[in-house]
């Protein structure tokens, strides 16, 4: 199978959330795509820090938030599309007149204006800790997310038709964002980060409304059992329910866990010139490549470099490269700052060395140092 982007909703879709868990045959699905080569993300209506723990420890290349109004590459900014604050205080003012309490998301905290029984029950459900009951917005930075719960805002919904988008909830209820949003919004930004590399498919799990884009978007769209009717149908495969194994069961039928053949192609084809020709520096690093940002074996990406040693010993290039896949890759915090000790040897002044070792030096940080 080619080299994809595969990305996952969460609730419902990769978490069950009345039991509070990730499938073990999900998190099974995801190491063998990793070992395949493919490049993981996930789309969420969550904002960063309603991020489930679980969720945290996945192998994840990028984090499409709030419906698309945030996309962060582990903690680097991609994008961001936050709520106009004039905006914002209309819709307050708004509700406030019809008896209706907003919740607001930034990327470090929620409030809620007011509390009733149905909030309570839907933050029982699906978060551990409540929000802070509050009319004033001045301490969340920006706010990428507005949320409700209500029978009936259909007035306020046409009021703000041209400013705002409402994502109806499964239940009475629905996210607010600005208008022309969306995960697939977050999705292109994605994409333009990820440039010259880009996946030869994009493939996409989902279940609610705001996952209908997404799905279109994709390749391949994969609705899951459980997942709402208009999502099923628009989808190019239904896979079983979350429960049922349904990601696993997916990967299988479709051919995601077998690994790039062209991929492969390419590592035995560098590998046998590096057999032929031992001292061309380029073909080390492009295999080093292939290994880093395919098959993800961070490994034999550091035993590529280190066999290239013996013929660059003191190649800054190379030892800078070796360095940081021992830090990033392998987490061999030790050897990472043998490598840059090294690079100082050779460059007493290179910047990169000198700020990787202030980090590396910083027991607070990397106490097993």
């Amino acid at each position: 199978m080619e080299s994809c982007l595969i990305i996952f909703d969460i609730d419902e879709t990769l978490y069950i959330n009345y039991e509070n868990r990730i499938p073990k045959s999900t998190l099974a699905a995801i190491r063998k795509l990793k070992a395949a080569g493919h490049t993981l993300a996930i789309a969420t209506g969550r904002t960063p820090f309603e991020l489930i723990d679980e969720v945290k420890q996945l192998p994840i290349d990028f984090f499409i938030f709030a419906n698309g109004q945030l996309v962060l590459r582990n903690e680097e900014l991609i994008y961001e599309n936050p709520i106009e604050i004039s905006i914002i205080n209309e819709i307050m003012a708004e509700a406030d007149a019809a008896g209706v309490y907003l919740g607001f998301n930034s990327a470090t905290h929620s409030s809620i204006t007011g509390m009733t029984a149905a909030m309570h029950e839907v933050f029982t459900h699906y978060y551990s800790d409540m929000p802070k009951v509050s009319k004033s917005i001045d301490s969340h930075g920006a706010i990428y997310q507005i949320w409700y719960i209500s029978e009936d805002l259909t007035d306020i919904a046409e009021k703000f038709k041209d400013k705002l988008r409402f994502i109806p909830w499964p239940t009475n209820g629905a996210d607010v964002i600005p208008i022309g949003a969306s995960k697939a919004v977050g999705l292109t930004k994605t994409l333009e980060a990820i440039g010259d590399m880009l996946p030869k498919k994009i493939v996409f799990f989902g279940d609610g409304i705001n996952d209908i884009e997404l799905i279109e978007m994709a390749d391949i769209g994969i609705a899951m059992g459980n997942a709402a009717p208009p999502v099923k149908a628009v989808a190019d495969f239904i896979t079983k329910n979350i429960e049922d194994d349904g990601i696993y069961y997916a990967c299988e039928q479709l051919g995601l866990f077998e690994a790039d053949d062209e991929v492969n192609a390419l590592i035995a084809q560098l590998e046998n010139a590096i057999a032929a020709e031992p001292n061309i520096l380029d073909h080390y690093l492009q295999l080093k490549s292939l290994y880093s940002s395919y098959t993800r074996a961070g490994a034999s990406a550091a035993r590529v470099l280190e066999d290239a040693l013996a013929y660059f010993p003191d190649d800054v290039k190379l030892l800078a490269e070796l360095a940081a896949v021992c830090e990033f890759e392998l987490e061999d915090y030790a050897k990472a700052k043998m490598y840059y000790e090294q690079i100082l040897s050779l460059d007493p002044v290179h910047e990169l060395a000198l700020a990787a070792l202030i980090v590396l030096n910083d027991k607070s940080i990397h106490p097993d140092l």
